[in-house]
């Protein structure tokens, strides 16, 4: 038995929440026994969900899904097949997720039903208090990203295993989120006197503009820009992976790779605050993800210098 899910872009984000939409489908097909994913992904004119005026946005939409939507099923290993259309399927397949509301009388499920139920309920798909409730006794189904091999042997002979990763947020949109550069400059060489190499991986939007992460004086990791299967081994491969919360994020907390993510909560950024985490990810104050590792972890805290090398030193003294 084949698990079909469906992503459909005229009401999920076009975003790497996609991988959390991911982990619980496979934590579902862990729930009902099936032994693989099918993938269906129904995709809109971007030009017609973007202001038409606004190229740099239809371009941006069109990036995100050619190489996060596209690319991320490859890193998991229970999917079987990509479809990708955009026409609306007649009927869905079952079993099928997100799983119909109601019970289900026939062997078909008109697809236009079953997309008008979920319209106001999408989102909890991606929402990690949601898939608590759903599948608390599936953590090991949450954490299913993995690099393939061979990309896993290029990071190798290039980087080897002794560097620490930084994932940079320079945003146009929501700065206060932004990763707070002064303070990753004095990191970076906090963790040189450690011994370990720096490797940065900027945001994508700086990296086709003001390039910015250039001020880091440190290697970038350029194919991981465009290589969503070199992202993954980078992160996999390193000693530790730093970041602040938002962009790839989805990418760590699905995955087994050592992280620690900062800015968990933003003031003044209501879908980054302690209400919202409560409220959407099922998480109090402080508290870590149910499935998540010892060596993963989430700064409720800005990234400053004073903060961030705390955490290292803390992090350095357990290692």
């Amino acid at each position: 038995m084949l698990l079909t899910c469906y992503y459909d872009l005229h009401y999920q984000p076009n975003t790497f929440d996609f991988a959390i939409f991911l982990a619980g489908a496979n934590a579902y097909r862990e729930q009902i026994k099936a032994i693989g994913l099918e993938i269906k992904i129904i995709y809109p004119d971007f030009e017609e969900r973007t202001n038409a005026t606004n190229n740099y946005k239809v371009d941006e939409e069109l990036w995100k899904f050619q190489n996060i939507i596209l690319k991320l099923p490859a890193l998991l290993s229970k999917v079987i097949s990509v479809n990708v259309s955009k026409e609306i399927p007649n009927l869905v397949a079952l079993p099928c997720y997100p799983p119909p509301l109601t019970e289900i009388k026939s062997n078909a499920l008109n697809y236009l039903n079953y997309s008008d139920a979920f319209k106001d309920k999408y989102r909890f798909f991606h929402s990690l208090g949601f898939l608590k409730r759903k599948f608390f006794e599936y953590p090991k189904a949450f954490q299913c990203f993995a690099a393939p091999t061979d990309s896993l042997k290029i990071i190798q002979e290039k980087y080897g295993k002794n560097y620490i990763t930084i994932s940079l947020r320079t945003k146009l949109f929501q700065p206060l989120r932004n990763s707070n550069l002064q303070s990753w400059h004095a990191v970076c060489d906090y963790i040189a006197s450690k011994g370990f190499q720096l490797i940065i991986l900027p945001d994508f939007e700086d990296y086709f503009n003001a390039q910015s992460f250039k001020e880091m004086k440190h290697p970038v990791a350029h194919e991981a820009m465009l290589d969503l299967n070199l992202r993954m081994a980078l992160y996999e491969n390193a000693k530790h992976n730093l970041a602040v919360s938002g962009g790839a994020s989805p990418l760590f907390l699905c995955s087994k790779v050592p992280y620690s993510i900062f800015k968990w909560v933003v003031p003044g950024i209501s879908s980054c605050s302690a209400e919202h985490h409560r409220n959407f990810n099922g998480l109090n104050f402080g508290e870590k993800v149910w499935f998540m590792r010892d060596n993963q972890s989430l700064i409720w805290a800005d990234d400053s210098i004073d903060i961030v090398i705390r955490h290292l030193k803390n992090m350095f003294d357990n290692v």
